[in-house]
């Protein structure tokens, strides 16, 4: 079933429900006339199923995140205007979503984390000039250059000192030219990537578990299907149990400081581990659902069929439908249907 069949049906039944996972991508551009590239669209209407484990936020109608985009899609297809967010709560989304906020983030938790020795600092600065770009990469030795509004592999350079090509300082002008600025990180080498899940009320932050994912070139790959208690043992490897539930308090007063009255819905947090053992606090505050919480959904959902942690939710692709029907052959449960045309799924291995 298509994006657009399944969310005809899903209007004849009162509501509407969209996997836009070009969400990043459209607050990227900021015009609600944006197409995404046919790869997002095809991997959105071949999962659009993922929808099922995803939470309802400020409307009746779901999607993966709120844009300008999504909210002209819905009505094209029916949805009134008054069920819809408001274009102000969709600028403050976008608002939101910029980098900087993990980097406020980041520097909330240093601030108040009493054991600095365990915490590993990447650094971030926002720079709106080529050459403070180029200056602090050379100075970082070796950098993360990101787009403010990008994600999932998207809009994001590795860079190393006095390496930029022609194509890197082109993309940087590009860039600084569509959106102001651009963070540099410094890069670390890493262990295990993880995230923490919260649900934004209207009136309460709450925290809805961990998350360990995979990724390759900066994409998302997979998640573990795991316990929070599970998870927090395979921390507990870098980390004590209870400094990262400190760590989790703290961004969760940081985020009830600067999303609570301007935001309902799912907020992804992402970390990671580095070799050393040293964790990075805020490198991402995905503002909408990812698949962290989709994850935590479908673990609950299956936890009395398979073994805790033992099990992978990956996303799967393949150049043709034949060799992707091959790909999932294997996998013990799909959570998305893949149709007759399908080269995307999400399945359980």
């Amino acid at each position: 079933m298509s994006e657009v069949q399944n969310a005809e049906e899903c209007l004849r039944a009162g509501r509407l429900s969209l996997f836009n996972s070009e969400h990043d991508i459209c607050l990227a551009n900021g015009s609600s006339s944006f197409v995404a590239p046919l790869v997002a669209q095809q991997f959105s209407n071949d999962c659009v199923g993922i929808m099922d484990f995803v939470l309802p936020d400020v409307s009746k109608h779901k999607v993966w995140g709120w844009d300008s985009v999504v909210c002209k899609q819905l009505a094209a297809l029916g949805a009134k205007e008054e069920e819809l967010p408001s274009a102000s709560y969709l600028e403050q989304v976008r608002k939101l979503s910029h980098r900087r906020y993990a980097k406020l983030c980041k520097e909330f938790v240093f601030g108040r984390f009493p054991n600095p020795e365990l915490l590993c600092d990447i650094e971030p600065a926002e720079l709106p000039q080529l050459d403070s770009i180029v200056q602090t990469v050379n100075a970082y030795a070796d950098a993360i250059l990101k787009a403010p509004w990008s994600g999932s592999g998207r809009g994001i350079r590795k860079i190393r000192a006095d390496e930029f090509t022609q194509s890197d300082l082109g993309w940087c002008r590009k860039v600084l030219q569509k959106q102001g600025s651009i963070m540099v990180e410094r890069r670390q080498k890493l262990a295990l990537d993880f995230s923490l899940q919260f649900f934004v009320e209207a009136d309460a932050v709450h925290f809805e578990g961990f998350a360990i994912f995979e990724a390759q070139n900066c994409s998302y790959t997979s998640n573990l299907l795991a316990s929070n208690e599970h998870i927090l043992k395979l921390l507990s490897k870098y980390i004590p149990e209870n400094k990262m539930l400190e760590i989790k308090d703290l961004i969760a007063q940081y985020l009830g400081s600067a999303f609570l009255g301007n935001y309902r819905g799912v907020l992804g947090v992402d970390m990671f581990v580095t070799e050393d053992g040293r964790v990075a606090p805020c490198i991402e505050i995905n503002v909408r659902n990812n698949m962290g919480m989709v994850s935590r959904r479908v673990y609950e959902q299956l936890k009395n069929t398979i073994p805790d942690g033992q099990c992978n939710m990956r996303v799967v692709n393949a150049k043709s439908h034949d060799a992707l029907m091959q790909k999932l052959k294997n996998s013990r449960l799909l959570l998305t249907d893949p149709g007759e045309k399908a080269l995307y799924a999400i399945a359980v291995y």
